[in-house]
């Protein structure tokens, strides 16, 4: 993957939650909001918007992004009238990375300090330095690593060095 993909990277994971308020917004207090929903609200919300500096088909791959960042990776027949076969990679890829990252910070707490990545006996091992207790994080990151790793071919693996304020 390149910087261009790098790029559709970055505006996937700014624009990734943007749906869920636009859901959250439409249903009632007694109405449960699916992912699919906000998913949906999410692509739609992009493909409808103009992103100074993507062509239409990139904003594509990042709508597709942030659609698979909670969603199943459809088959590529169903998607193949939006995307080539080099797209689709492209989007299960990034949509992998997005999932990893984003279980990172479920909380919203950004409860991590000096993130360090390293490739060791075909595990991706995410050292991170966390100031608060991390339970939440590491049982989402536990969920979502399978799909990074079908797509990857290596298992994520998230240390935590406690960091401790005296």
């Amino acid at each position: 993957l390149g910087k261009r993909a790098r790029l559709l990277l970055q505006v996937a994971t700014i624009l990734h939650d943007c749906g869920k308020y636009v859901s959250f917004a439409e249903a009632s207090e007694s109405t449960y909001v699916s992912f699919a929903e906000a998913s949906e609200s999410t692509y739609h919300i992009i493909m409808s918007s103009e992103i100074i500096g993507l062509t239409h088909q990139e904003r594509e791959i990042v709508a597709q992004i942030v659609r698979y960042n909670t969603l199943p990776l459809d088959p590529y027949e169903e998607v193949a009238d939006v995307l080539s076969q080099e797209e689709y990679l492209c989007v299960a890829k990034l949509s992998a990375i997005l999932r990893v990252a984003n279980a990172l910070d479920q909380s919203h707490k950004q409860k991590f300090k000096n993130i360090r990545i390293a490739v060791r006996a075909r595990k991706l091992v995410i050292t991170v330095e966390a100031f608060e207790d991390i339970a939440l994080e590491q049982a989402l990151f536990d969920a979502k690593t399978s799909y990074f790793e079908n797509v990857y071919s290596m298992k994520p693996v998230l240390k935590e060095k406690r960091i401790y304020n005296y």
